[in-house]
């Protein structure tokens, strides 16, 4: 039909307005000739909806629409499908981006049903609802509950897709950043080692998640006075980040305010110093000065008394090149 290569096209060329209208004339011939229970009805209404989310506009239209081919879903293909699990998700993460607060029940029935389906094929959608979920109970401050949904899903892709799986080591490290947050320093420790020492083996030391748990147990390590470690951990991500991101990379500058900070606090302040100007320096750079801002404030924070007037002096003469 002309209308879906229309729609297809435009949604191509990210034009979402375009999008949408032919996406709604789709959805509306089809649910007005095939019913709303119809595979095509489906489809369709979920390409509408998709645009709309887009577009920033209407999220109510477009969890009503989710809300419909949810049920229309579960009606086609059965209440445990895993196609019906992920229109649960769609709709779950549309009420969550409305702040609604029946979202999280809703995204966590989807998981329910995406975890009876879970295999390597299908993993990756599980684990995008899983993170989505994480990232909204951390944003609504619920640590406890984020921990739990951490330690389930880690438990759960063990025992499905194996110990050394890349997801099931991703939120084992997530139960041990969260224990580290919610003050239980020893068993972070213990967990974090043990997904660090998984993830070495399968994935390698320079892999990103490996990256990020040897930093989060460098924080551990930190938060324990065990400043040689901590430095010794922070060391060892910097050289591995510079050879593989660069220089000036978020992850690179990120671990140099890292490393700055605890080099200050284990009293090699000098040291702290020349790592936290040279970050400071690098992100003062054309290309990346208002692109970093988080690390920015970051590295300003850790400098704080440690820059004298030629160090600032240093700096606004750089700034002033630059106009």
């Amino acid at each position: 039909m002309i209308w879906t290569e229309l729609h297809k096209l435009y949604f191509r060329k990210l034009d979402q307005q375009q999008a949408e209208s032919y996406a709604a004339k789709l959805y509306s011939l089809r649910l007005s000739i095939l019913g709303k229970h119809s595979v095509s009805t489906i489809s369709s209404a979920y390409l509408y909806a998709l645009p709309i989310r887009r577009l920033g506009t209407g999220s109510t239209t477009a969890r009503d629409i989710l809300l419909a081919t949810s049920e229309g879903t579960k009606a086609v293909f059965g209440p445990e499908s895993a196609i019906t699990g992920m229109h649960y998700a769609h709709l779950g993460r549309e009420m969550a981006a409305l702040g609604e607060v029946d979202a999280i029940p809703q995204m966590l029935r989807a998981l329910d049903i995406l975890e009876m389906h879970l295999v390597e094929e299908n993993a990756s959608v599980f684990e995008n609802l899983a993170d989505d979920i994480w990232n909204t109970l951390k944003s609504q401050g619920k640590l406890e509950d984020s921990r739990s949904l951490c330690l389930r899903v880690s438990e759960s892709c063990e025992q499905r897709l194996g110990s050394e799986h890349i997801i099931t080591c991703k939120y084992l490290a997530n139960v041990g950043f969260l224990d580290t947050s919610l003050g239980n320093s020893a068993e972070a420790e213990t967990i974090l080692l043990r997904a660090l020492t998984r993830l070495e083996r399968t994935v390698g030391s320079e892999h990103p998640e490996t990256l990020r748990v040897m930093s989060n147990l460098a924080s551990v390590y930190r938060n324990q006075s065990r400043a040689e470690d901590s430095i010794r951990l922070h060391r060892r991500v910097l050289a591995i980040r510079e050879r593989t991101t660069g220089p000036k990379s978020w992850g690179t500058l990120l671990c140099m305010s890292n490393l700055g900070v605890s080099l200050r606090e284990s009293g090699a302040v000098e040291e702290a110093k020349r790592v936290l100007l040279e970050a400071k320096r690098r992100l003062e750079e054309p290309d990346i000065a208002t692109v970093y801002e988080d690390v920015a404030d970051l590295v300003t924070h850790a400098l704080h008394g440690l820059e004298d007037e030629t160090d600032v002096e240093a700096r606004i003469l750089r700034a002033e090149e630059r106009l």
